[in-house]
Order: structure tokens, then sequence, then C-alpha cells
């Protein structure tokens, strides 16, 4: 608490230095006339300072208009001008400078603020980085050590103090952004271990060369669905509904597994995924090009019929709510498993009677924790 006040009043006072260096002057000059009339040094700063009168024109002159000017210059730079022209960010980049042994989490989503959360509460130092400036909203907000990156910005690797840290999670998805950090560290000499967000898994190499971990809570959390949710033999069939990273990991495994798997989505990606499929695989594959809200795309896949299905909510919006209570009112044997972001709507989901799961706080506890933790 103490570094940060002192780092606001150096802002302050930097953001302010032409009003100081005007009341500065203003003494000086005048102590130099207060001299001239005294012939003392002494009584001459007794005069500027006013713990004596002095009983002249002049004097009554200065001490009016200090009075009036100067300190109601100076009442105005503590009270409004000192706030006005704060601005949060420079504290917690200049905050973000001083750290050592510190962890740096490049990404700003869901996992990016699992990891801040967690790193905070163990009273770990870190540093939180993202290219979009809304994100840092909050952090600015609670002067927490943030930088706002720039790829013009040569003094990026000095903010964050790269040399020195313990860690860096790269959490972005932009797998260019991520590789220039990667070797941008590397050729900094820092000897920090790294854990890389990937989700193309012919990058990994590249990544691995650097001697990064590969992040990848997608492909674990489908993993972990079938072992742990979706192991019943008699589930025939697995509709996923919405698309995303996590919802092509779950296609991809249950395409492997044998089970005939539907993806109901508005997403030029579809094709793109169904172009990776092998001809085997492309057979145990459904495309439902549409909106997954649309309740006659919803009930041409199938969604409300049958119990010896799975569905799988891949909506990465709150109208999971919505959908999650219309399926388990329509089929209300069905099971229904939904990808959830926040605490606050997985108990609402679970009053439902879904299951939720969360892809951040899995690869939080399965793959970054155990990194902090040197496992």
């Amino acid at each position: 608490m103490l570094k940060k006040t002192i780092i606001k009043l150096q802002i302050a006072l930097k953001q302010n230095k032409h009003i100081l260096v005007l009341i500065s002057l203003w003494f000086a000059l005048n102590y130099l006339v207060l001299l001239a009339m005294s012939g003392d040094l002494a009584q001459a700063a007794k005069y500027l300072f006013y713990l004596e009168d002095l009983d002249t024109d002049y004097g009554h002159f200065y001490a009016k208009y200090s009075e009036f000017v100067v300190f109601g210059l100076l009442i105005g730079l503590v009270t409004v001008d000192a706030f006005r022209n704060y601005d949060p960010s420079k504290t917690c980049e200049i905050l973000a400078s001083k750290q050592k042994n510190h962890t740096v989490v490049f990404g700003y989503d869901h996992l990016g603020i699992r990891l801040h959360n967690y790193l905070n509460e163990h009273k770990l130092p870190n540093i939180v980085v993202s290219k979009q400036k809304g994100d840092l909203t909050e952090l600015y907000e609670d002067e927490d050590p943030a930088v706002l990156y720039d790829t013009l910005d040569d003094e990026f690797p000095k903010k964050v103090q790269l040399k020195r840290a313990k860690y860096l999670f790269l959490l972005e998805e932009d797998i260019v952004l991520n590789l220039r950090m990667v070797t941008l560290a590397r050729s900094l000499g820092s000897k920090a271990k790294i854990a890389v967000r990937c989700f193309q898994d012919n990058f990994a190499p590249v990544f691995e060369k650097y001697g990064a971990t590969i992040l990848s809570a997608s492909s674990t959390s489908a993993r972990s669905l079938f072992a742990e949710q979706l192991s019943d033999p008699k589930i025939k069939e697995i509709i996923i509904i919405g698309y995303s990273h996590f919802a092509e990991r779950v296609s991809m495994n249950a395409s492997r597994r044998g089970i005939h798997n539907s993806i109901i989505a508005d997403s030029d990606d579809l094709v793109k995924y169904y172009n990776k499929l092998d001809a085997n695989e492309r057979q145990l594959v459904k495309m439902f090009r549409g909106n997954p809200m649309d309740y006659r795309i919803l009930q041409e896949a199938g969604v409300f019929d049958g119990e010896s299905k799975a569905i799988i909510l891949a909506i990465e919006t709150d109208e999971v709510i919505f959908l999650a209570k219309t399926l388990k009112e329509k089929n209300p044997k069905a099971l229904v498993i939904a990808r959830i972001f926040s605490d606050e709507i997985e108990k609402v989901l679970e009053s439902f009677g879904v299951i939720p799961i969360s892809t951040s706080m899995h690869a939080l506890k399965s793959q970054i924790i155990p990194i902090l933790e040197g496992k």
C-alpha cells in the first residue's frame, strides 16, 4: 500500500510539475526582494514564510497575493489537478516494472482471470498483460501490476521485466504473437518457465523447441469429459450445440471412439473442421448449420428426443442458461453437460440438473498449478 502511495505521489508531482515550478519561482523571487529590503537572511526567511509581517506596501502586497493566488493554486493542485490528471494505468505500469521472480500472465480471458486470482490468493507476484485496454479496466481500478501490450513498444520487455520473470504464461489464441513472445524471452536470456496456449497440434513442436509447455484447456477438458461423464456405454450419440475449440475437441474424441455426433452452430469454421476429418470420421459427424437457439434446428437434430444421447452445450454466452432449462424441461432424462465460465452460472445450471464443466478451471488445476508447484 505504501509503495502504491509513493508511486501515485511521484506521478502526480510529475504531471503537475509546471504548477510546482511556478510556485517555486514565486517564492524564490520574493525571497530575493525581501532579502534586499531587510538585509538579513534569517529575517527575509521569516517574512517569506509568514512568521513575521513586513509592515510595508510590498509586504502587504506579498501576503495578500500569496494568500489569494499562490495558496489557491496550491490547494487547487492538491484537491483537483492531482486527481484529475492522475492516470492509474501509469501506477500499474510502474508497479509492473519493479517486479522480479514474478509471473507474467499474457492474455486476460477466463483462464487468465482464474490464474491471476490464484496468484493473488497465494501472494505470488504477477503482472497481467493484454492487447485490449478494456480487459485491464478492473486491474487499473485496483492498481494491480498490469501492462497494455503494443507491438510497436520497444520498452515492453522492461515494462514487464521479462528477463527477471520466473514464469511466462501465454494464454492468447494468437499463435504468431505467442511465438514472438517465446522467442523474445529466450533472446533476452530469460530462464522463465514458459507455458503456451496452443489449439493447433502441428504448432506444438515449434514451441517445445524453445522449452515451452503446451497448454490446451479444450483438449484436456474433452478427454476428462469422456473419462468421467461420457464413459457410459449406453450413450450412442452426442449432440454438441455451439462451436468452439472445446466443441471441436469433443466431436473429434467422439469420432475416434466410434460415437455418432452432431454439431449445431452458425459458424464458417464448421466446414474447416469437417475437412480435417478422414473418411471414416466424416461418416460419424453431422453438421447442422444455423442459430443454435432456433427451436426448429434443435428439433431437426433430435435434441429433444431419446435418452441414449448426451447433449453438450458449448455456447459462450449467457443464453446457455435459457437453453439448458428448455432442454431439461423437454427431455428431463437427457444427459446435459454445459461448458461454463462463471461460478454463478454453474450454480444455476446445477439447479436444473445440468452438469457444468469449466475448461479454464480444469486447465488451471490440471496443467498450470503443477507448473507453478514444480511438478
